[in-house]
């Protein structure tokens, strides 16, 4: 079952970056362009936990202002899109997809790559868990950097627990965005958390498509 979850972060939880965080590190592997002006790029993931809690769910954003999706349509004439699962990849223990940034009453929220895990939890401690990764346009100058995300899980007892992060790069040094990415973040974030339910209707509207 797909869910989708809606995010409240602060600017505090933007411009912090947690020591005790999940990691998420990331590759950027520049890929071959099939279309004339997309610059193709595919991240690699891989997943860790080092929170001391056990973690069932991730959540990755891509700003609106740098990245882009190949989109395809529900049915000719539908006006509604999606990013196909030829887009994406995931260990099969895991629900993922990929929805593309969304204007909701003239503010637009970014796109995001939801991760569930369907048998479990990732305890804290696990080796780097891989296979995960996400196809896409880049539409910013250089190199796809560090990305914001959120992590779900539950502690000891139970009570669910949520924190949020920036993906690392693997095997190098991640300096954590400038403050105008950071801003264009939270604007989108705030929009996905005021927009709870417009979100959820997009939820079924993707299982049913």
């Amino acid at each position: 079952m797909y869910k989708i979850r809606a995010c409240s972060l602060t600017l505090l939880a933007l411009l912090c970056f947690s020591a005790n965080a999940s990691p998420i590190f990331y590759t950027a592997s520049d890929l071959v362009d099939t279309t004339a002006g997309v610059d193709l790029w595919q991240y690699d993931y891989s997943i860790g936990n080092d929170t001391g809690f056990d973690l069932s769910a991730f959540t990755i954003y891509f700003d609106f202002d740098l990245y882009d999706f190949q989109l395809s349509e529900t049915f000719p004439g539908s006006g509604e899109f999606f990013v196909g699962a030829s887009e994406y990849t995931a260990p099969d223990s895991w629900d993922a997809f990929v929805a593309p940034d969304v204007d909701i009453l003239s503010v637009l929220e970014p796109g995001f790559y939801n991760l569930s895990n369907l048998i479990g939890s990732v305890s804290s401690g696990t080796p780097l868990l891989d296979g995960f990764s996400v196809t896409f346009a880049y539409t910013g100058f250089g190199t796809p950097g560090s990305q914001l995300f959120e992590y779900f899980g539950s502690d000891a007892l139970g009570n669910p627990i949520e924190g949020s992060s920036f993906t690392q790069l693997l095997g190098g040094t991640q300096p954590i965005p400038a403050p105008g990415t950071l801003a264009l973040m939270l604007i989108g974030l705030i929009a996905v958390a005021r927009q709870h339910h417009a979100r959820s209707q997009y939820t079924v509207d993707h299982k049913e498509a």
